[in-house]
C-alpha cells in the first residue's frame, strides 16, 4: 500500500516480520539526554516549548538515533513543540551535529541545531555578565582560550558578587578552568590583591590553588616549599 497506493518508495526485502507493538520494550531504559529545558507560560504553567540538549564532543554513530527518540519522547511528555540544541566546544563538530538525519519518514527530517563556538557571544561588558551570569560562563567556555579571556573573565567576577554560593563556586570553576594560562594568572592576581569583585569563591579558589602549589613543591623537592604558607 506504501508503494502502490501511495507512492512512496520501499527497498528490495526478503522477508516481512510483524514485531511486537509495545514501543516501550524497544526503545532502552538508558535512552536519557544530557538536559532538558521547558519553557512554561501563564499562571497555569502550560509547557510552551521544549529544549533537548546534548553535549557533543566528538563522533557518535549512535546519536542520529537516539536524537529523533530524544525529541519525540520530550514532545510527547511535555505535548508542546520541542528543539533539539547540540552543544560543542569543537569548531569541527558544529557541521557534523547540524547535518539533517533523514528518518526514513516522508517530510520528517530532523535537523539539529549545533551550537559551536562561534556562536556564543563574547562577553566582556560588566552589566551584561551581571543580567545573564550564565551568558558569560558559556562565553568564558567558548572564548576562554582566546586574546578576549582576561576581559571575560573580569566580567564574570562582575556578575560573581551577586550569585548565591553554589553558583557561585560552580559558575567560578568553570570560567577559570576554561581560561588560558595568562588570563588566569591574570584573574588570580586580581583575586589576591583584594579586586573589587573579590568574593568567597575567590578566596576559596587561590587557598585551594595554594595548597595544591605546596603540594606539589613538596612532591618535587623545590626549596622553600617545606613548612611554607604562602605557597
Amino acid at each position: 500500500m506504501l508503494h502502490d497506493a501511495l507512492g512512496h518508495p520501499v527497498p528490495a526485502f526478503t522477508e516481512a516480520r510483524v514485531e511486537a507493538s509495545d514501543l516501550t520494550e524497544i526503545v532502552p531504559s538508558t535512552c536519557c539526554a544530557d538536559g532538558i529545558v521547558v519553557l512554561l507560560v501563564g499562571e497555569q504553567q502550560r509547557p510552551a516549548m521544549a529544549i533537548v540538549v546534548e553535549v557533543q564532543l566528538g563522533v557518535d554513530l549512535d546519536k542520529p538515533y537516539a536524537w529523533p527518540v530524544y525529541v519525540t519522547q520530550t514532545r510527547a511528555r511535555h505535548r508542546c513543540p520541542t528543539r533539539l540544541l547540540v552543544v560543542t566546544t569543537e569548531p569541527a563538530m558544529v557541521r557534523w551535529c547540524s547535518r539533517p538525519l533523514d528518518t526514513g519518514h516522508s517530510g520528517w527530517t530532523l535537523t539539529p541545531l549545533g551550537l559551536g563556538p562561534e556562536g556564543v557571544p563574547v562577553v566582556t561588558d560588566a552589566e551584561q555578565a551581571r543580567a545573564a551570569p550564565e551568558g558569560v560562563v558559556l562565553s568564558a567556555m567558548a572564548h576562554g582560550q582566546s586574546d578576549a579571556a582576561e576581559a571575560i573573565g573580569v566580567a564574570f567576577l562582575a556578575a560573581a558578587a551577586g550569585l548565591d554560593e553554589e553558583r557561585r563556586a560552580l559558575y567560578g570553576d568553570l570560567v577559570l578552568s576554561s581560561m588560558n594560562e595568562a588570563a588566569r594568572r591574570t584573574l588570580e592576581a586580581m583575586m589576591k590583591s583584594g579586586y573589587e569583585f573579590q568574593s568567597d569563591f575567590a578566596r576559596t579558589y587561590v587557598a585551594h590553588g595554594r595548597r595544591e602549589g605546596r603540594e606539589e613543591g613538596l612532591r618535587a623537592g623545590y626549596p622553600g616549599t617545606r613548612g611554607s604558607r604562602s605557597g
